[in-house]
């Protein structure tokens, strides 16, 4: 099922332009990334070897990036628009997030010390990445999509992050995570659009769409 939204929604990402893809492509595809989270939640709470699990989500993740670097600087629209996908970079990036949380859970001194030290790092990497100069910023972005994924920097954003953390930290609580999960998402979104002044009504469906992702609560 995500597989087959998240090509709907690509199609219509890429060919917009062109006036002849239905929105209602996109409309279907906001549930197929998160459809694709829960997944890595679940394999990363039942795996045999959370290494192995972390190196494969990491690696496709790296390819994605080096894929998006590609068709950047050598596949471009005549427009300039070139795509730009990585959610494997939030994947990876949440599952260090939910190791430093699982640390932490196993309540001795050294296991949180380690959780809260993983916990902080991505920020503060995004931080010193904030702090370089414009000069070499591209070379850095380049480096950081393929290698670390940080923070705001990753395909997902905010949302991401904060719903990623949820689906983990309560997913022994099916009912429990998917009603906080949808009130963070739909609430981030509504916020989203009422901050940009979007009057209720036909332009939350044409224009300010994303808060159809609270539907992947229901599969």
């Amino acid at each position: 099922m995500a597989l087959v939204l998240m090509l709907l929604d690509h199609i219509h990402y890429i060919f917009d332009f062109t006036g002849i893809v239905p929105i209602w492509f996109s409309w279907l595809g906001r549930i197929s990334g998160w459809l694709f989270l829960f997944t890595v939640v679940e394999g990363f709470v039942r795996t045999s070897n959370r290494k192995k699990y972390f190196l494969r989500i990491w690696l496709m993740g790296a390819a994605m990036g080096i894929v998006n670097i590609l068709l950047s600087l050598f596949l471009r629209r005549g427009d300039g628009f070139s795509p730009i996908a990585n959610i494997m970079g939030m994947f990876t990036l949440l599952m260090v997030l939910w190791q430093g949380i699982g640390w932490i859970k196993q309540r001795n001194l050294r296991s949180i010390a380690k959780g809260i030290c993983v916990l902080v790092l991505p920020f503060a990497l995004y931080f010193c990445f904030s702090k370089l100069p414009m000069s070499i910023m591209p070379y850095a972005y380049m480096l950081e999509q393929v290698f670390i994924p940080l923070p705001f920097l990753t395909e997902g954003g905010l949302p991401f992050l904060l719903g990623g953390l949820v689906l983990y930290i309560f997913h022994k609580h099916r009912k429990l995570q998917v009603a906080i999960w949808a009130m963070v998402v739909l609430g981030w979104n509504l916020y989203i659009g009422m901050a940009m002044s979007i009057p209720f009504g036909s332009q939350w469906l044409m224009l300010h769409y994303e808060w159809m992702v609270v539907f992947a609560a229901i599969p």
